[in-house]
């Protein structure tokens, strides 16, 4: 990039397969820092590294073995906000009328 004027600057990096990244973050899906430019200055060698998307795939059957059609699925993590350990979902998808269901752009953690 060329010709961009002196600021304050968020630098996100998206890529269909991989997790958003922003510079200056310590992880996947964490939040970065800004980037501070000024008057005449030249950046080189700025790597940002992004990490492949997982996928969770998975089929719901009742007792009787028959798939259940239309259940919601959701992806739940633990997250801190405001300093506070909380649980927190995914938007999640629902099964088809075979019971199959796919989370996609799911970013490495635990769930």
């Amino acid at each position: 990039m060329k010709d961009i004027e002196p600021g304050k600057y968020r630098l996100t990096v998206n890529r269909n397969g991989y997790v958003p990244f922003t510079y200056g973050a310590r992880g996947p899906m964490q939040p970065g820092t800004t980037l501070s430019l000024i008057r005449q200055q030249h950046m080189t060698d700025l790597a940002l590294k992004l990490t492949p998307q997982a996928v969770i795939t998975g089929r719901i059957l009742d007792d009787e073995g028959e798939p259940v059609v239309n259940a919601r699925v959701t992806l739940q993590t633990y997250r801190y906000i405001s300093g506070r350990k909380q649980l927190s979902s995914s938007p999640g998808n629902t099964t088809n009328d075979l019971g199959e269901y796919r989370l996609f752009g799911v970013a490495p953690g635990k769930y």
